[in-house]
């Protein structure tokens, strides 16, 4: 296991800004954190039963990020901190990330670790990971299937959309044919009123000249 962090072993303005932070849709740091900094914060956030933490949070913790975050996961971390470490990775498109997280998927026996592997990928990568992708999607596991479905369908890529089409065409669980279908129906309805939106937003107002 990870070392044990407490409060007092963190500076507060870092306390102060990981509670803060957690809960904000966008963060800058008004000064960089060194390597330990950053460290205390990344192991105090995988620690939390209900993280909160989206992409902009980690993305703020800097660029030294990355390697922390490998550093952790070949500690004696729990399983529990290792799928948080790797959601971590998500949001970091680094080469060394990248392959951390294709060797996990290859050589761990655990299939909740290759699941959030691959499921962090193809957040990062999106499409141009796409010989991974169809490698990853011929797993018998139906949850690996419907977790990378699931990231793409969210895609604005219309490739990942189109990916996602094929898999509904080829899938043979039905719980997972039912999710892919409803899910993808979804994002395209969100992607619908998106577009009224921006429509309403750009159409010219009537002005009237009295």
């Amino acid at each position: 296991m990870i070392r044990s962090v407490t409060h007092s072993m963190i500076p507060l303005g870092i306390i102060i800004w990981l509670i803060e932070s957690a809960h904000a849709s966008s963060t800058t740091l008004p000064t960089a954190l060194n390597e330990t900094e950053i460290r205390d914060a990344v192991e105090s956030a995988i620690r939390m039963n209900h993280p909160h933490e989206n992409g902009n949070w980690w993305k703020s913790l800097g660029p030294k990020t990355p390697d922390i975050l490998i550093s952790l996961y070949r500690a004696d971390a729990t399983l529990y901190e290792k799928i948080r470490l790797i959601d971590g990775m998500a949001w970091f498109d680094t080469p060394e990330v990248v392959a951390f997280l294709k060797s996990e998927y290859e050589s761990n026996s655990n299939d909740v670790i290759k699941t959030a592997a691959v499921r962090s990928i193809v957040i990062s990568q999106g499409m141009k990971e796409e010989t991974f992708i169809n490698k990853a999607l011929l797993s018998a596991d139906p949850r690996m299937r419907m977790g990378i479905g699931k990231i793409l369908s969210a895609s604005w890529d219309p490739k990942a959309r189109k990916r996602v089409e094929r898999m509904i065409a080829n899938e043979k669980t039905d719980w997972v044919l039912i999710k892919l279908k409803k899910q993808l129906k979804n994002e395209q309805k969100k992607d619908e009123k998106k577009s009224a939106l921006e429509k309403r937003a750009n159409k010219p107002s009537l002005v009237i000249v009295r």
